[in-house]
């Protein structure tokens, strides 16, 4: 579970996306659910793992909504045209469970692992191109460019491992010192139920509101509308994100480069500024110390701060 939902397999996700991160950009359609699983063989195969019998018992779904709007058109069930939202917000990873791990995976749990999933993916895959663009830009003699593009480089691999290390790693350690502790199936069953419970609180997945797909199953599998607020501000800097790396188009046109450059700069400050004073606002809360982490990695030597203007109340809370 560890490797697949909360990317632990971490080679295998990066060829993944490689292979359908052009496909998930895109909204879903009757097809999609088909040639993720396809992708995901192959990817699989490029990092030695399709003779690994988990890889087999997990797969992918990208549920396909009819839009209302062919819907009162009579439109044909052929017409492909017809799609929802991107892959991002809607992939689910799935798992066939044997007995009797399914009274331990029931499918409002594992609705849960997939909101983990969605997130640590969409945040592997900025990452990434963000990464990625640092041979388009290091020779560059563009300071304002290269001033921004190293600021979502060091936010996004700040928030990445505050999620990996200090959020998934040691929530996991202590689920297994409790799993080797125990014979007890329902002492097994409130460990894992806290792991959840922690891991969703500490990466502000809390509050849901759902959305089902078509045909109206509530099996569990439904896709989950997040709207806490850290979460939503979170989701708007991964959108600015992927604004800067589509930018190459204006490469060629240094005052429209200018432009954007100015208004996802502007843009940044206000996100990251809105973002540290909601975690300011959350430190009285059980996951309180889990914030003073993040905060403090993302303001080290007081860079953050700086940038956002900031209170004295960070720098406080910071101090002690």
């Amino acid at each position: 579970m560890k490797d697949f939902y909360l990317l632990g397999r971490g080679e295998l996700f990066l060829e993944l996306l490689r292979l359908t991160a052009h496909m998930l950009d895109k909204p879903t359609t009757r097809t999609s659910t088909r040639d993720m699983n396809h992708a995901f063989q192959l990817a699989a195969r490029a990092v030695f793992l399709s003779n690994s019998a988990d890889i087999e018992k997990f797969s992918f779904e990208l549920p396909y909504i009819k839009p209302i709007a062919d819907a009162t058109a009579n439109s044909s069930l052929d017409d492909d045209s017809s799609v929802v939202a991107d892959g991002w917000s809607t992939i689910i990873l799935k798992y066939d469970f044997k007995w009797p791990l399914h009274l331990l995976f029931a499918p409002e749990v594992l609705a849960r692992y997939n909101d983990m999933f969605r997130l640590l993916l969409r945040i592997k895959k900025t990452q990434h191109d963000l990464h990625a663009l640092w041979k388009t830009y290091k020779q560059t003699r563009r300071f304002a460019v290269c001033q921004l593009h190293n600021k979502l480089m060091f936010l996004m691999d700040n928030l990445q491992h505050y999620l990996q290390a200090d959020v998934l790693e040691s929530n996991f350690s202590r689920l297994m010192d409790a799993v080797n502790k125990t014979n007890d199936f329902e002492k097994l069953k409130a460990a894992h139920a806290t792991f959840l419970a922690d891991i969703l609180s500490r990466s502000f997945l809390t509050t849901t509101t759902s959305e089902r797909s078509e045909g109206g199953d509530s099996s569990g599998d439904g896709v989950e509308t997040i709207t806490n607020p850290v979460f939503v501000n979170i989701m708007d800097l991964l959108k600015l994100c992927d604004s800067f790396c589509s930018m190459s188009e204006f490469a060629s046109d240094r005052e429209a480069e200018d432009y954007y450059i100015k208004g996802y700069s502007d843009r940044f400050n206000k996100l990251v500024k809105q973002l540290t004073q909601l975690l300011v606002c959350l430190r009285d809360r059980a996951c309180g110390a889990y914030l003073a982490r993040l905060l403090m990695r993302l303001d080290y030597n007081r860079w953050l701060s700086a940038e956002a203007e900031l209170t004295r109340s960070l720098t406080h809370m910071l101090r002690c």
